[in-house]
Order: structure tokens, then sequence, then C-alpha cells
């Protein structure tokens, strides 16, 4: 009879190589894992985005103006629920349809945590000369600081105008025959940054009147220097496909 092989174990070259394939695999498979997930990110992101403005057109078809959120310059406190109130008036269900994925700045059990679209983006480019100042850094505000009848050509692009007068800047904002131009900006997105490039650059979410939300090149809302708004920003002024 024929007596049986005994079983070889591998030899330490062999568990060298196998080690060494395995840890190829894992260098290629992980950053491919990781950039999947932070594109399911950034599409669940325009995804929200696109939700919230569906539910602001048919806030604003009901109530006749958007949810008021601006800035009591005189008492340094904010007024009105802004997107929030999308939310508690169940044009929105549930609180994650505010929050973005990939913020992880405001917790799931904080207050802040429906704010991600609402919130200050310290980055942001703002102009030191309009009386709303760093308060433009607000990603949603009903109105960004240009009265009603302003020969400044971006006038219709805030969601609501600052009433003619009087000049103080307490008094409730609403206007009814208020129609933001297509582009205005309703909000945007800066927790992708770091996660989404294009050609080298960081990228925002940005989300306009006309119901699109595109990715842009962060460079665009930001600026190391103050000399204009994020919320200026055009569809056209992305020159990445």
């Amino acid at each position: 009879m024929r007596r049986k092989r005994s079983a070889r174990g591998f030899t330490l070259i062999e568990l060298m190589v196998v080690m060494g394939i395995a840890a190829t695999l894992v260098a290629i498979t992980v950053p491919i894992a990781r950039n999947m997930a932070n594109s399911n990110k950034g599409m669940r992101c325009c995804s929200r985005l696109q939700r919230i403005s569906q539910a602001l057109k048919m806030y604003v078809l009901d109530e006749g103006t958007a949810p008021a959120y601006y800035p009591d310059l005189v008492n340094g406190t904010m007024v009105g629920e802004g997107l929030y109130a999308l939310f508690y008036t169940g044009y929105l269900r549930g609180e994650d349809a505010l929050h973005c994925p990939a913020d992880q700045l405001h917790g799931r059990n904080t207050v802040e945590y429906p704010y991600s679209y609402m919130s200050v983006d310290p980055n942001a480019m703002f102009d030191p000369a309009n009386p709303y100042g760093a308060y433009n850094q607000y990603k949603y505000l009903s109105c960004r600081g240009i009265r009603k009848g302003s020969l400044d050509p971006d006038v219709r692009r805030q969601l609501t105008p600052l009433p003619a007068a009087p000049s103080t800047s307490s008094v409730p904002v609403f206007s009814r025959e208020w129609h933001p131009d297509d582009t205005t900006v309703v909000t945007w997105c800066e927790f992708h940054e770091r996660s989404l490039k294009q050609g080298g650059e960081g990228q925002y979410q940005v989300l306009f009147w006309d119901g699109s939300a595109r990715t842009m090149n962060a460079f665009l809302l930001q600026d190391g220097v103050a000399v204009a708004e994020a919320w200026r920003v055009n569809q056209s002024d992305d020159p990445t496909p």
C-alpha cells in the first residue's frame, strides 16, 4: 500500500507572497471603497437638496413667501425657523432630509442636527460693505441684505427682499409678490470639499431656485480676501464639466 503523504505547511516564502498579495489588494480596494462611499454621500446630499427644493416650492405656493431666516442686526439674533419650518409644517418627512450625510459637525443627538444646510460656512466669502456682513456666510437666508427697489443687479437673487423702508433690519421680511430669479442660491453644502474632487479642486454642492443641485468648485464660494458673497455664485461660473 502507498503511504499517505503528510500535509505540508506553507513555507516562509509562500506566506510572505500571500501576505504581499493581500496587502496589495487592501491597498487597491480601500481607496476605491472610500471613494465609492464619498461619492454615495455626495449623491445622497444632492438628492436631499432636491427634496428640500421641492418642499420649499410647495411651502412658498401655500404660504406666499419663503420661510423666514434673517439676522436682526439690532439685537444680534436670528429671526425665523428657516428650512426647519419645512419639517415641522410637514413639507419634509424626518429631520434626516435636512442633514447632509457627510456632516460630522452636527451630531444626530444634537439640536443642530437638521442645520447642515442652514449653518454658518466660515470659509464662505462675504462683502464687509454689506450691512449684513458675515451674516451672509449663513448658507440659507430668506434675504441677503439688499433692499427692495435697489439698483443692485442681484436684488432678485434673494428669496425675499428687505423692505425699502424703514431702515431697521428688525422688521419681518415677508413679500408675497416676490419671485426670485431662477439663479438664486437657496443654500449650499461645504461638507464634501475634502472628499469630492474634480480637477484636483474640492467641491461644494449648491442648490439653486430652479431646483438644480450642482457640484461646483469650492473656490467659487470661498476667498481669502472678503470681496464678494458666496450666494452670488452662478451656475455658469463653474469651469469644470
